[in-house]
């Protein structure tokens, strides 16, 4: 395996049996100028220990943790930019292999930092990965194993973080991956249960068709603005007052239905695809703005595609005229 990497940095293919996964992210961290030698983590003393993060992730941590406290299995949770907020090692060795590593918190476990690894891939993907001893790209990781999966924030799909399960490659096995994907769901409901009232009665109208949706959709109340993942490369939040003005002159106005948002700051415009009693539903387009014929570079496209938006109820809606 090292050897296919040897290849990788020299520009060359390698073997087909690597993983493609693995071989783009080795690709990735050469390209941010890494080596696997050397092997140096910033630091920062500023700890996340009080964002909602930390705050939803540390009972399911902390259970994982006393899951595992007869294994050689650690829990790591990191976030933003992949820096490490908390820890758990089940004894004195594990904890001691986590201190050499580095894998303690207020260390930064990104891609441009850490190259190929569960923690950096899992971010980087936004889907769960495992690495396993050499396909990691530091020389330093290879006798290790790293599963890592994100936690999405559920109001806007955005990655807030990743929790990983680290141990020696002799003690990983198939369960890892499903195991902290599991515990990343509880996370990622606890972030939904310490949301108010108002907000969490928007997110459980929105999550049905946020699955069942896979172009940019976005719900709007009077103080949340939730999206997919489509349209959260697309929507800041500095765009929900706008939509919110759009969404809620439209609330009582069922024959006199406005087709298009004004634009939106980075081009797009959204239509309306249903009203509830405490928020809209709307699709976000990807149209360029009357001053520019570009898109927005994080839009990907310039229109939407001809197709359904379900309904909350379950049912489709046809795609607002735009004419």
């Amino acid at each position: 395996m090292r050897r296919e990497l040897a290849r990788v940095l020299v520009s060359e293919p390698p073997s087909p049996l690597v993983r493609q996964e693995i071989v783009d992210s080795w690709r990735q961290s050469v390209a941010l100028g890494l080596v696997p030698g050397r092997f140096e983590l910033p630091y920062d003393e500023c700890l996340e220990q009080d964002s909602p993060l930390a705050r939803a992730a540390k009972p399911v941590v902390d259970q994982l943790g006393a899951d595992l406290a007869f294994t050689e299995i650690s829990v790591v949770l990191s976030g933003e930019r992949g820096r490490v907020v908390a820890r758990r090692a089940p004894g004195p060795l594990e904890e001691a292999q986590l201190d050499q590593l580095t894998f303690s918190p207020g260390y930064f476990w990104d891609m441009a930092y850490a190259g190929t690894n569960g923690v950096s891939g899992a971010f980087a993907n936004r889907s769960p990965l495992m690495v396993q001893g050499d396909e990691h790209f530091a020389d330093v990781l290879t006798t290790m194993a790293t599963a890592g999966a994100p936690i999405r924030d559920p109001r806007t799909a955005q990655v807030l973080g990743v929790l990983a399960l680290v141990c020696s490659v002799g003690a990983a096995n198939s369960l890892l991956l499903p195991m902290v994907s599991r515990a990343v769901y509880e996370v990622e409901q606890r972030l939904l249960d310490g949301s108010s009232i108002l907000d969490r009665v928007v997110q459980e109208r929105f999550l049905t068709p946020r699955r069942q949706t896979r172009g940019p959709l976005a719900a709007v109340s009077p103080r949340t603005l939730l999206t997919n993942a489509a349209a959260a490369r697309m929507l800041a939040a500095a765009d929900r007052p706008r939509l919110w003005d759009f969404a809620s002159s439209n609330l009582s106005a069922a024959d006199k239905i406005k087709q298009r948002s004004p634009w939106l700051m980075g081009g797009q415009s959204a239509s309306l695809s249903r009203r509830y009693s405490m928020g809209v539903m709307l699709r976000v387009c990807c149209s360029a703005s009357p001053r520019s014929t570009k898109p927005h570079p994080r839009s990907g496209r310039l229109a939407w595609q001809d197709r359904a938006v379900p309904r909350l109820g379950g049912t489709a809606s046809p795609r607002p005229s735009t004419q």
